[in-house]
């Protein structure tokens, strides 16, 4: 046993460890990350409903004349008025009227 041990080039022998250990350092980082992004990519959606957008878009749902009222108040404001949701939007004079416009050239023809 003592000639089997005395013959083995002991750094030959750490150097080779030392690779075998950062090798496998380096590929257990490198599934973590991969781990790490699937993780992120599958749950993204329900994160970034719950933390980031926490009030729902009233753009998302297409309004259709039967279920809205639109008009132009004094101030040249739009007023939309949403009979679904029993709610009143108010735009400024200039998107107002730029929506307005659209809206009435829709109804204008034929």
């Amino acid at each position: 046993m003592q000639k089997i041990l005395s013959k083995i080039n002991w750094t030959a022998f750490s150097v080779k460890l030392k690779d075998w250990f950062k090798n496998v350092w380096n590929l257990s980082l490198l599934i973590f990350a991969i781990l790490v992004s699937f993780t992120l990519g599958y749950y993204y959606e329900k994160l970034d409903s719950k933390v980031f957008n926490n009030k729902p878009d009233s753009f998302s749902k297409v309004k259709t004349r039967s279920t809205v009222s639109v008009s132009v108040n004094d101030r040249r404001e739009l007023v939309f008025m949403d009979r679904l949701e029993n709610k009143i939007y108010i735009y400024n004079d200039t998107i107002g009227l730029l929506i307005y416009d659209m809206y009435a050239s829709k109804i204008s023809k034929p």
